[in-house]
């Protein structure tokens, strides 16, 4: 028991050190843009976009799959949710990209794993949607960075950069989902009782993409979204 408590503190210690609020960092103007920051930060952007654009125009599908009593009125409030947990997290969240891929991980976990539920599927689903609202919200502070990571005289190009991540996400999300589609529905067994068809693969795929987004991150260079550049 005392070494439960003991790992237990120590996670919380962690945590704690991980969103601790630290001073912001003044940069200079003349810092040289940090392209490699750029160009991964846009990356693990494109990831993300694909996953709102891939999995949520299939949730309605999905739930009247599951729960064919679902009415347009309960999809609504998912929705609401989803947008209300968005708003709140893009204030809060600051430079957390890591924190909105851990949420994306925990909200695909249980998203795919909704079919398998004798009962509670509703809950389920709005708590899994509104942990998507909240990663997306949290992961969209990655144009904050890019302005931050780059000079003034290459922020036009890095902001591209920003733009092209959207535009591709919106292209390869309903692409991937349309491919999916052929795989049908219910589709092929899997593990613990869950099952492979086009409502749960594009989450496998989201599950993978997170993981990827997870280790670019940790390979960018250090910038935080609360630093500020300046002309010296």
């Amino acid at each position: 028991m005392q070494k439960v408590k003991q790992y237990g503190s120590s996670i919380s210690q962690t945590i704690s050190k991980t969103f601790a609020k630290r001073q912001p960092i003044i940069i200079p103007e003349d810092t040289p843009t940090t392209w490699k920051s750029i160009y991964i930060v846009t990356l693990v952007a494109i990831m993300g976009t694909f996953t709102t654009n891939c999995i949520m125009p299939m949730v309605y599908p999905y739930m009247k799959k599951l729960m064919p009593e679902t009415t347009e009125e309960s999809y609504s409030y998912i929705v609401s949710i989803s947008n209300a947990c968005e708003a709140f997290s893009s204030i809060i969240a600051g430079g957390a990209l890591i924190f909105a891929k851990v949420l994306a991980i925990a909200a695909g976990i249980e998203y795919f794993f909704i079919g398998t539920l004798a009962t509670g599927k509703m809950v389920a689903f709005y708590i899994s949607i509104g942990l998507f609202g909240i990663s997306s919200g949290a992961h969209n502070q990655y144009k904050t960075h890019i302005a931050m990571a780059s000079r003034e005289v290459d922020r036009p190009k890095a902001m591209g950069w920003a733009a092209l991540a959207v535009s591709f996400g919106l292209i390869l999300g309903p692409l991937l989902q349309l491919v999916f589609t052929k795989i049908g529905y219910p589709g092929w067994n899997f593990i613990f009782g869950t099952k492979l068809n086009l409502y749960t693969v594009p989450v496998l795929v989201t599950l993978g993409i997170s993981f990827i987004g997870l280790g670019d991150i940790n390979h960018s260079p250090t910038l935080h979204d609360d630093d500020v550049r300046v002309d010296e």
